[in-house]
């Protein structure tokens, strides 16, 4: 699709590797002098799939070259991991509420989604039972975990549906190669550009004309106004025929998700029968780029950027009256950089590094300017804000408490892979190892303080049994616009495998891999070896 290629050349006993390509559809041609050449095409090599291509040769006659099409599906038999890709014609093809990618996880066996109710919002996925916290999100093998709340939420950055062309799914036996969770590894292949200029165009939209009004609605009142409008567009092709190619994409996302809210009489007036609404209004950009420098050396560089205001966080289906909603501001951006060299004909080598970062505020709206952006206390002092009051049927005041988090993640990963065609057998090894940089350069928390209330009657000053029972607030330390505490944890792993053909029919794969967290007690002995086979 892109015009980029390999050149090896076999061992002695016509053995050959040819690791860290990029997925995709090839054709691969063989040649020796003497001897007819042969092209077989249409091979589509799909994300960790590892497929050996037997080409047999024969001695040049009248027919100088034989060409092969139409084959059956590659099937790999060497790995023991247990998982799955899909495909870029089943993500296409497959229906997914809310364009939420999570939701294709069930496809792969032994993993269990559970989508968030929204285009923009991430979701949980257990693998084999595991917790949603242990799992990996990786983005063209490029980390992209949520270093604030794990793997339970998703990736730091989203990727939207429409840049997906592979998802890759490993819930066990992987290699020793992954690493830093005990779930599943979720790798999503973005899309790239080809030799062909070429776009996409699409829109994804629900109304509330398609939906029944509540039953709790009272029949005099309107039904409220309810949408999701999801569209955007993407575009991709070569810079430089067969050199260089580009892929760009634009996602804006607009939602209203609303619900009736019933109060208690004895709320009045201070929480009465409304209308809930939480709305979105995020801008998702992405843009890839793919350089193959010489013969021997390729590039690409990743850049993804997200930003998400939304109003009434859970204000659908939470009890909080207008004055109490909660606003959130959510920035994620990624930029990553891949580097591979071809080290001879058994040796490849690939450098990747990148920067995660994330920007989020989430709390009392008093704490936001108009265009929901991060203010804290903005000069004022805590106590003269207003606080939250918190009754047992419902929530109202504008201010109480809300915390600002900052993600900034350094990464860098190097992996060399070198093949061995006669050693009792044939041996792909690959050795490698990464450091990352993970900071909160702060927390910053904000708090004008809680009172609590044992009944939902409004305060009264002439009646005690409307006075609040406890009130809570958080002092500390303050930083510019609130309470900063700061964070900084660095992890490292090293790796060591052997995929070990012993014979045509058994391979052994083998691994050892270590792991330290600088914040996890008591991880200096994290070994984790790896053993597998397939028969």
């Amino acid at each position: 699709n892109t015009g980029f290629n390999r050149t090896v050349v076999t061992a002695e006993t016509g053995a050959y590797s040819v690791p860290n390509l990029e997925p995709g559809l090839y054709t691969v041609t063989v040649e020796m002098s003497g001897f007819a050449s042969i092209k077989q095409s249409e091979i589509r090599l799909t994300s960790g799939l590892n497929i050996p291509l037997d080409i047999n040769m024969q001695v040049a006659g009248v027919q100088e070259q034989v060409t092969v099409t139409a084959q059956t599906p590659l099937v790999e038999t060497s790995s023991s991991q247990i998982g799955g890709t899909l495909s870029s014609q089943e993500i296409e093809d497959v229906p997914s509420n809310f364009r939420n990618f999570t939701a294709l996880t069930q496809l792969i066996p032994g993993i269990t989604p559970n989508p968030a109710a929204s285009t923009f919002e991430g979701g949980q996925v257990v693998a084999n039972g595991t917790p949603s916290q242990q799992n990996v999100y990786l983005l063209d093998g490029m980390y992209n975990n949520d270093d604030r709340l794990g793997g339970s939420q998703g990736t730091q950055v989203r990727v939207v549906l429409d840049n997906i062309a592979e998802y890759q799914v490993l819930s066990n036996s992987y290699s020793a190669e992954y690493g830093g969770g005990a779930g599943a590894i979720i790798n999503m292949v973005t899309r790239g550009g080809t030799n062909d200029l070429s776009g996409r165009v699409y829109t994804y939209f629900r109304d509330d004309k398609f939906n029944a009004r509540n039953a709790f609605l009272p029949d005099t009142a309107p039904k409220p106004d309810e949408r999701t409008l999801q569209s955007g567009f993407g575009v991709g092709g070569p810079v430089i025929r067969n050199r260089a190619h580009f892929y760009f994409t634009l996602e804006h996302d607009s939602e209203k998700i609303a619900g009736f809210k019933r109060s208690p009489a004895a709320a009045a007036p201070l929480a009465t029968d409304m209308l809930g609404e939480f709305t979105v209004d995020a801008n998702n950009y992405f843009a890839r780029g793919d350089l193959q420098l010489t013969n021997k050396h390729f590039m690409n560089v990743r850049w993804l950027l997200e930003t998400a205001p939304t109003r009434g966080e859970g204000f659908n289906t939470n009890n909080a009256t207008i004055d109490a909603q909660t606003w959130e501001g959510d920035w994620d951006h990624m930029i990553t950089g891949t580097f591979t060299s071809v080290l001879g004909d058994r040796a490849s080598n690939v450098i990747r590094g990148g920067r995660i970062g994330e920007e989020l505020a989430t709390g009392a709206q008093t704490y936001f300017d108009d265009n929901v952006n991060f203010i804290g206390f903005a000069g004022r002092d805590p106590l003269t804000i207003g606080q939250l009051n918190t009754h047992p049927s419902y929530l109202t005041g504008k201010g109480g408490n809300m915390v600002r988090t900052v993600i900034r993640t350094y990464v860098l990963d190097e992996a060399l892979s070198y093949f061995v065609p006669r050693m009792g057998g044939e041996h792909n090894f690959k050795v490698g190892g990464g450091v990352s940089f993970n900071q909160m350069p702060p927390r910053t928390t904000v708090d004008s303080g809680t009172f609590e209330f044992r009944t939902d009657a409004p305060y009264n000053p002439a009646d005690p049994a409307t006075y609040p029972s406890q009130f809570l607030i958080t002092l500390g330390p303050e930083g510019v616009n609130g309470f900063d505490v700061f964070s900084k944890d660095r992890r490292y792993y090293f790796f060591a495998e052997d995929k070990w053909g012993v014979t045509s029919n058994l391979t052994l794969n083998l691994g050892l891999r270590y792991d330290r967290h600088r914040h996890t007690p008591n991880g200096k002995n994290a070994f984790g070896p790896r053993l597998g086979f397939a028969w």
